[in-house]
């Protein structure tokens, strides 16, 4: 919960702590102990209840305006 931006005005605390807990397993000093990505994946997807085709970024508005901003930093 420490890692929260605090500009999020709402979360869902209990989706936090389930993927903080996913995180945890996917940095385990043991390799053979962590996750691979498949099951990563579905975990997430689990707690999140995002499906394939929610997961997609939809056009938003201003994203001209990101991409006229990230290409003036990059020169």
């Amino acid at each position: 919960m420490k890692m929260v931006d605090l500009a999020l005005n709402s979360f869902d605390a209990d989706q936090v702590e389930k993927i903080g807990v996913v995180i945890k397993s996917c940095v385990r000093p043991e390799p053979r102990q962590r996750p691979d990505m498949r099951e990563v994946s579905a975990r997430l997807r689990g707690i999140s209840a995002i499906t394939p085709e929610g997961a997609i970024p939809k056009p938003h508005p201003l994203r001209w305006a990101e991409l006229e901003i990230m290409s003036t930093e990059a020169s």
